[in-house]
Parts: C-alpha cells; structure tokens; sequence
C-alpha cells in the first residue's frame, strides 16, 4: 500500500518490488500532475485519486480501502528488497503470529548506502491504525505484538541537495505547528542545543561517521531540520502572542 503524488519517476520500481509477495498493489494518488497514476497502473497497481488531505489522514484513507488480512506499507521512493519480499511473503502465508513486523531500512545519500533505522511496516489490517500527526506519520498495532522480517527495504529519498531542503522546508513547518499545538514553545536553550545535539546522535549514536561525506551530510541536514523547526516554532509564537509591528526609528 502506497500513496503518492508526482512520483512518476520511482513509483513503478516501489510497485514492482511488491509484486513478489502480493497481487493486490494499491496506490493512493493525491492529485499528481506528472504521471504517476499511468506509471504505477502499468506497473500492475490499483490506484485511487483521493485529493491530499495531509500526510496521516491520506495514509488513513489508504489502510481504510485495502483489502486482505496484511498490509504493507511503502513509499515510492522505498524498494523492497528480495529476502525481505520473501521474508513478507512467508509471514502473510502462515497467517502470523503476531500483529506487526518491523524491518531495517537503508538509504542512498550521495551514493553510499545510510542507515539502517528500525520501522513498523507489516500489519494484521485488523489491529493496524496510523499514529495522526502532521508529519513523520507512523503505523501503529496498539497493544499487539510484533516481531522483526529479514531483508532490508532500500530507501531511494536523496534527489538533491536542492530537493531536499524543499522538503524539509514543508515538513518543519509542519512539525513546528504540532508541537505549538502540543503546549510546546520556542526556548533559547532548545535552539541552541538540540541542531547539535541531533547531530551528534546520527554522527555518533548511529555511527554515520564511517559514511566519510555522505554521513557527515545527513548528521548536517538533520541539524538543519531541527533548527528550522525550533525557529519556526519561535516565529508561530511571536505572530500568534503579541508580534508588533516595528516602526521606523526616529532621525
């Protein structure tokens, strides 16, 4: 289970990779101008137009018209790779165990493979829900359990630099206005330490040191995300709780 917009370049790949382990392939469209819809149908996909409600909500919609008693969830720019198709496949024939599978996931950064970071992609359609954030949305099982696949998913996210900083222009904006939503509000401390300090998680938390320029790269770009969510943050507080307007100074 997809959903897409504008993906008409990676979208048939992410299907194709499904079709190992499913014949019911289904992609959400939000309104793409490019070809996603033709690219992903030719590529065996079932696809919905649904207008894009946000992130979280279009992810809800998709889970609200699968079908089957396992759901997978992907991206477009996501790959699955074959042990973990066969991985998924042996899961959904013996009809469990368990609710939920996480896998490993690894992205391409400036050509060098990055990662890998744990998530929840393999569901029981019964016990599976998406967690309703802005941003960053997540599948959830509740109480369930779960359990882990072999195989990686290969994340193709990194376009370009240029790109990059377009979508994290959208998405900080996003999380900035849910965490002021939350009660969260901007503090000089926060500003100063947590770009660093979420640097220093990926470059040594995660080991992207060994990634020579690549990893040092996304510790950067994680930095850059986490200081613009804390200045938006500040700037949401200062329009909404008594910004002013400056008037000239005097000669």
């Amino acid at each position: 289970m997809l959903i897409a917009q504008d993906e008409a370049e990676r979208i048939a790949q992410a299907v194709r990779s499904c079709r190992a382990f499913t014949d019911d392939v289904l992609v959400v469209d939000g309104g793409s101008t490019d070809g996603t819809v033709a690219a992903a149908e030719a590529a065996g996909a079932r696809v919905i137009a649904n207008p894009w409600p946000g992130y979280a909500e279009q992810r809800a919609f998709a889970l609200s018209r699968a079908t089957g008693d396992w759901i997978f969830f992907l991206d477009a720019d996501e790959v699955v790779g074959a042990q973990l198709a066969a991985s998924v496949r042996a899961v959904v024939a013996a009809d469990g165990p368990l609710d939920g599978y996480e896998l490993q996931r690894v992205g391409d950064f400036f050509g060098r493979w990055v990662g890998p970071d744990t998530q929840l992609r393999l569901a029981r359609r019964s016990a599976a829900s998406v967690t309703r954030t802005t941003v960053h949305e997540r599948i959830d099982v509740g109480a369930g359990r779960t359990g882990e696949l072999s195989g990686v998913l290969w994340h193709f996210g990194f376009r370009s630099t240029g790109d990059h900083l377009r979508r994290f222009e959208r998405y900080t904006q996003l999380e900035a206005e849910e965490r002021y939503a939350r009660g969260e509000r901007f503090s000089p401390v926060k500003l100063a330490w947590r770009p660093a300090g979420h640097a220093a998680l990926e470059l040594l938390g995660r080991g992207l040191f060994r990634k020579g320029t690549a990893g040092v790269a996304v510790a950067g770009f994680w930095a850059v995300y986490e200081f613009l969510v804390q200045v938006k943050l500040y700037e949401l507080q200062w329009r909404r709780e008594g910004s002013t307007a400056h008037e000239p100074p005097a000669d």
